[in-house]
């Protein structure tokens, strides 16, 4: 497995989300403290890490100020399991969905960034299967990525 410019000596800190076949966690870099977003798949699921070589895949090829980065990938032995790891770009700023609830922002304001996103995304031939405020992430900027 390839680390793409990010160290292999990282930590797992607390988790941030779970989705339908990844768990989500803060990860740091032990040589520079830089923080990043960490998926993990157990190993022992053989689907669920299909799909997520198919995200890193995806997300290796694509550039966008609208589309989280794609820092690395690993694989790591942790207590009694093995985990397939992909390194992203960390965003600070939540979902669409939390500010929302807790804000009511104006979803306007996240519209042109969407749309961005897709039309990017849809240019390269790749279909967001799953788009919903919950998997908008949003950066230290308001309404970027």
């Amino acid at each position: 497995m390839n680390n793409y410019g990010r160290k292999s000596n990282w930590v797992r800190g607390k988790c941030i989300g779970k989705g339908s076949f990844g768990v989500v966690s803060i990860g740091v870099d032990e040589s520079d403290g830089v923080v990043f977003a960490v998926k993990s798949v157990e190993n022992s699921s053989i689907e669920f890490i299909g799909c997520l070589e198919n995200e890193i895949r995806i997300l290796k090829s694509l550039s966008s100020p609208y589309v989280v980065t794609y820092l690395g990938d690993d694989v790591t032995c942790e207590s009694s399991s093995v985990y397939r790891n992909l390194h992203m770009e960390y965003m600070p700023g939540g979902t669409v969905t939390d500010v929302v609830k807790h804000g009511g922002v104006n979803l306007r304001s996240y519209t042109r960034c969407i749309t961005s996103a897709l039309s990017y995304i849809h240019g390269r031939g790749i279909v967001h299967c799953d788009v919903k405020g919950k998997n908008v992430l949003i950066g230290n900027i308001p309404g970027y990525r």
